[in-house]
């Protein structure tokens, strides 16, 4: 295919400096968002070792609700039940934490083999809702109405990165049939990125059209919704929730759960609930939101569809997937969100989406060196430049990725130590994003790169080695109490062993250059010194 110089030449300018400004960003969401594929899983690592609860059996779920309810004020006004959860079956907070970084500690309940109330205190751990806040926000702290700061500012790098991928396509279309599949790895390092990045992002160019998409839908929604009143007027776009009036007797008014479980399947058939939330059952406006699953259908969100219901009329308040003409609108904004979050499908798609989450923070990152590798054959470019955008990629890159490790690694071995969870996994993971910037900036970006690749290959390390020192130190428990865990972990590992192994091939590049410029200084030299005798026997 042809297209003009000139027009490929102004495609390429727009794919560089959209890309150039938005990259860094884009990648803490990308591999944040990579990980939020098994949210559940990290949540389960980050929880363990817990003391087991008797299992139950479903027959027993209701016996356990009336008495948690009977024993505590506080569950009689509101549970969580897991159907899915055999340790601790049900859950309650005595106390809802007054701002977001608070600790917060819920009670967990199950029965014994006499059939009495077990309860146990466990701190809420929310090192998943961490990881899953630096993919909505890339770590930018603020609130702007009730939207983060963060999630705005990426809908605006949304738009820009749309841009970088239309542009990045179209000027690539004149060679892509002789370089699209080609990786000439014997060309030189520059070639070898310039082919990982254009196979990597025209692989999976509708991913990221579908990201960047659903991004600037999730940022500007209220913008939209105000838009469209201009046609609708004050006809709401969503029915209103209803609201229906309270019976007096509270505790006997719970059905059975087998009966909501029927209600469930009656008004979403074919997806199976997995939690069960009862909210203000003392008060006014009480609710239960069911969350149900299923791998056949389009899903709001990674923990499932929502349904919510009147507890004791189990009268439809809500539901994420709707039924009739007034529903469009609905549907299509839950589309976006399951297509974003690739809560359909199964475990195939979690994965799928997993891999190409992490193919997307390669593409920003090779794409900054890209950038840097040819900007440093331009010897008229400043070298100022060049070294504090290479300590920006560096720094934010792999102190992105150590500061999670550090997170997580300080919620298992520091967590005796402090009583407020939240405020450990957010300073850990501050501490080593600002460490690894200031030492990118301290070495002048490109020789920091080695230092923090090995920093982020240990902690990752550290992550699997934990488990062995703990299984050390307490023989008679478990290496990893479920599957889910030892998932965690093995990921991890291979996180750890290809960080190591890309520091060693950079290592041994970094040596070769410098090897070559001794090399190159040394025949210089050599020629300064013969054409000085030269000019001496003259």
């Amino acid at each position: 295919m042809k297209i003009r110089s000139d027009i490929v030449r102004t495609y390429q300018s727009i794919h560089t400096w959209t890309g150039i400004t938005t990259g860094l960003l884009l990648f803490i969401c990308f591999f944040a968002g990579a990980l939020t594929m098994f949210q559940q899983s990290l949540q389960s690592w980050a929880e363990a070792p817990r003391v087991s609860l008797p299992a139950l059996a479903d027959s027993e779920r209701d016996a356990l609700i009336h008495q948690a309810m009977a024993t505590s004020t506080q569950a009689a006004k509101g549970f969580t039940l897991h159907l899915h959860d055999a340790t601790a079956p049900l859950s309650w907070s005595d106390t809802a934490p007054a701002h977001l970084l608070d600790q917060e500690t819920l009670n967990y309940a199950s029965l014994d083999d006499r059939g009495e109330l077990l309860v146990e205190q466990y701190p809420v751990v929310h090192v998943a809702d961490l990881i899953d806040e630096l993919h909505r926000t890339a770590g930018i702290p603020g609130v702007v109405g009730h939207e983060s700061l963060g999630v705005l500012v990426m809908g605006v790098i949304s738009v820009l990165y749309f841009l970088a991928l239309v542009s990045g396509f179209i000027f690539l279309l004149p060679t892509m049939a002789r370089s699209f599949l080609a990786l000439r790895e014997g060309k030189g390092r520059f070639r070898w990125l310039l082919d990982t990045h254009n196979l990597v992002g025209v692989t999976s160019l509708p991913f990221h059209l579908l990201i960047a998409l659903t991004v600037v839908v999730f940022a500007f929604h209220d913008d939209f919704y105000n838009g469209l009143s201009v046609i609708y007027g004050d006809q709401p776009m969503f029915p209103p929730a209803s609201t229906p009036a309270l019976p007096d007797n509270v505790q006997s008014s719970l059905h059975p759960l087998q009966t909501y479980l029927s209600r469930a399947a009656e008004l979403m058939p074919g997806q199976q609930v997995s939690t069960l939330k009862f909210q203000d059952l003392a008060g006014q406006r009480p609710s239960l939101l069911m969350y149900l699953t299923s791998d056949e259908h389009l899903q709001i969100s990674p923990q499932g569809n929502m349904l919510v219901l009147q507890p004791y009329t189990l009268d439809l308040i809500y539901s994420t997937w709707p039924e009739g003409d007034e529903s469009l609108w609905g549907r299509l904004v839950n589309s976006f969100f399951a297509l974003h979050f690739g809560s359909y499908g199964g475990e195939w798609v979690r994965w799928i989406y997993f891999l190409l989450g992490l193919g997307g923070a390669y593409l920003f990152y090779s794409g900054n060196l890209l950038w840097l590798s040819k900007r440093r054959q331009q010897k008229h470019y400043p070298q100022a430049r060049l070294n504090h955008l290479a300590a920006l990629t560096y720094g934010v890159s792999f102190g992105c990725m150590a500061g999670i490790a550090a997170a997580m690694l300080a919620g298992r071995w520091l967590a005796p130590l402090f009583d407020n969870l939240n405020l450990l996994y957010l300073s850990s993971y501050y501490l080593v994003f600002v460490a690894a910037l200031l030492l990118a900036f301290f070495c002048s970006g490109e020789a920091a790169r080695v230092p923090l690749l090995r920093l982020t290959a240990a902690l990752y390390l550290l992550i699997p080695l934990s488990s062995v020192l703990a299984g050390i130190a307490s023989p008679d428990q478990p290496l990893w109490p479920d599957a889910a865990s030892m998932a965690v972990e093995l990921c991890m590992l291979l996180f750890a062993l290809g960080l190591a192994y890309r520091s060693l091939i950079t290592d041994g590049f970094h040596k070769q250059q410098q090897n070559e410029q001794q090399h190159k200084q040394q025949n210089k030299q050599h020629d300064q010194e013969h054409a000085l005798l030269h000019d001496n026997v003259v």
